[in-house]
Parts: structure tokens; sequence; C-alpha cells
């Protein structure tokens, strides 16, 4: 019964018109930074530690037009879910790097595809699904009816997806090694079991995953990272993928290297567009023991 209403509200969410679906996120975003909303503090934190140099007035807009674009992923996961896949296609007007993806999905020994929280990073599975086979890990939501939702919207467009877990892991790594796309979003806090390493982010001390390293280790992959970015218009929402280089370090064995490389990676990425990255996570969570936990209310 869940399922269903969920079902139906998301497809509602699916029928508004680009414009009102925009207007809309600009709307949340605001009466989140004026009601003091956990969201808006947490990428206030965020925003004044990693670009300390940047006036006020500056942060106040980038926060929120942040969460304005994190606010209008629902909207576009509606779209994604139930949009004709032909409309949606239409949507990606501009893709670089696709030559050099096509390169290292032909070398045929698996790619490994770490795209961060920034822009519409979904719409990477329709662009992908149409060319090639796609394999990716998924947290299970806390809401349990909506794992057939999320894992329906993803499939649709051909990705296998495996949930997190010691068989997700293995099956991950078969495929792999057998040639597929396999996406990783690389920006998640790890948990202490999980292990990761302190390395940089926006010159800041951020406890970083080693899930890639692993990855990596196990196979002769290619590693490439991606994004999709909006660009917002008269015509509504369109996308801008790009595909590109790694730092080298993040081949090395030696996990700080490895971490310090992939955090650099995704930073250039964000410096491109940071309005439309995901400030509102607790990106500098689970520090070691002894830091001070930036994100307690005082």
């Amino acid at each position: 019964m869940i399922e269903r209403l969920l079902e139906l509200l998301i497809w509602c969410l699916s029928r508004l018109p680009e414009a009102s679906a925009v207007a809309m996120s600009q709307w949340i975003a605001r009466v989140l930074i004026a009601s003091k909303a956990e969201a808006a503090r947490i990428a206030r934190i965020n925003i004044a530690l990693c670009f300390p140099n940047l006036p006020e007035n500056d942060r106040q807009h980038m926060c929120k037009d942040s969460l304005a674009n994190s606010i209008l992923l629902a909207y576009e996961f509606a779209r994604l879910r139930f949009a004709d896949q032909a409309s949606i296609q239409k949507k990606i007007v501009k893709v670089d790097g696709a030559e050099l993806l096509s390169e290292a999905w032909q070398q045929d020994q698996g790619v490994l595809l770490l795209t961060p929280h920034l822009g519409c990073w979904e719409v990477l599975g329709a662009y992908l699904g149409e060319s090639y086979p796609v394999s990716a890990l998924y947290d299970r939501p806390n809401l349990a009816a909506l794992e057939k939702i999320i894992l329906d919207m993803r499939q649709r467009f051909g990705a296998t997806m495996h949930a997190i877990s010691g068989a997700g892991l293995r099956n991950i790594i078969r495929a792999m090694r057998k040639g597929h796309l396999v996406v990783l979003l690389p920006d998640q806090v790890p948990d202490y079991q999980s292990g990761g390493a302190v390395a940089p982010f926006f010159e800041q001390d951020a406890f970083t995953m080693l899930l890639a390293q692993r990855l990596l280790q196990k196979s002769k992959a290619k590693v490439l990272m991606a994004s999709a970015v909006r660009s917002l218009d008269s015509n509504g929402i369109a996308y801008h993928l790009m595909f590109c280089e790694a730092e080298p370090g993040i081949l090395a064995d030696d996990p700080e290297v490895h971490a310090t490389a992939l955090n650099a990676s995704i930073e250039k990425l964000v410096g491109a567009h940071p309005e439309q990255y995901q400030w509102s996570y607790k990106r500098f969570k689970r520090l070691k023991k002894g830091k001070a936990n930036i994100y307690r209310r005082q």
C-alpha cells in the first residue's frame, strides 16, 4: 500500500512542468534557510569551511543554490522513473570525454566510473545504458517501500544493481572483470568497519572511502571520473556530461596517497560547479578521536 502511494506521488511529481519544478525547488531552499533547517545549517558549515575567502553574500547564494539543486533531484528522479527514454536522452545536450570512455571500455578490462554527488548524477545511467553494460552498488533506503521504486528507475536504463554487502561487492568485481562499467559514488563517508583514510578535501581533513582502491586492486579496470551538471534556461533543464581522467595517484597502493588523489579528482569536478554540489551532506564527519565535531549544535 505504501509503495503504491509513493509510486503515485512520484508519478504526479513527474508531471510537473520543468519551470514549475525549478521554481518550487528554489522556494523550498529559501524556506529551509529561513527556518534554519538542518540541511541549510550543514550546508552553511561546509561552504564556510571549504571557501573561507568567499564573501559572506556569495556563500549565502551558494548555500541557496546548492539546496535548490539538491531538492530538484526529487523531480529529476520522478522524471527518470516515468518519462519516456527518448525525451530524457534529448535533455543531454553535451558530452565531453565520450571518446575517452569508449577507449577505456574497448580495453575489455572493465571501467570504474567515480561519480560524486554533483548535479544530477542519476542521469548518467540513462546515457550509459544506451551503449554499455552497467553495474552499480546501492545502499538500501531506510524506507523499505522505496527500494523497488529506486531499482525500477535505475534498471529501466539497463543497469544491474547490487546492494552493498559482501555478495554485492563480489558481484561487482565479477562484472568489472567481464568488462562492465561499474559506477560508484566516491564521496560518501565510510563507516569505521569499512575502513578509510584521512585525506584533504578543499584543504580540510575528510575521512575518505577506500572502496575504489579495493576494486582497482582486484581488477585491471580503467578508472575515470564522471559528472552530469545542469543548465537551466527558457527551454527547461538540460545536462552536460563529462568523463575525464582521475589524478594518477588514485592507482597507488598507499591508502593515503590513493585517498588524496581521489579527493583531488572530486574537487576538480566540484570546483567547476560548486553551487551544484550536495553541501548539505556531513562530508567531514567521522574523523579521528579527539577531533572536534564541527556539526554539533552549540
